[in-house]
């Protein structure tokens, strides 16, 4: 496999498991951020962030670690494959990590919020 068959089969093969992606994790993740944020401020940024981050990371890991060091001479088809979905695969669990980290702040903070406010409310009563 070259190094052009392999980008021909990365965008069709990214974009398949990205879009699978998005349509199991996007309603939860708006479910949870609408149950846990009071503003919709939250969920507005978070949702379209996380989309956009699971279609760009698994296609740029892939590129970078998987068909950049690709040689030029080509691979063997299979080899070409699992480059392709390791990339992928990779990408997939690492841009779950990020989100997972930003979110796990950014409810951190909502829940710190909440607990100044509930504070301000006991102190005037």
């Amino acid at each position: 496999m070259t190094v052009s068959a392999a980008l021909l089969l990365l965008f069709p093969i990214s974009l398949v498991v990205s879009t699978a992606l998005v349509a199991l994790t996007t309603g939860s993740l708006r479910a949870t951020l609408e149950h846990s944020s009071d503003d919709d401020l939250g969920t507005a940024f978070w949702v379209p962030y996380s989309v956009i981050m699971i279609y760009l990371v698994p296609l740029f890991v892939t590129l970078v670690f998987g068909v950049a060091t690709m040689p030029s001479s080509g691979v063997a088809p299979e080899a070409g494959y699992i480059r392709i979905l390791a990339g992928v695969l990779g990408g997939c669990i690492l841009v779950f990590a990020v989100i997972g980290s930003k979110l796990a702040k950014h409810l951190q903070s909502v829940m710190r919020l909440r607990q100044l406010e509930a504070a301000k409310r006991s102190i005037k009563s």
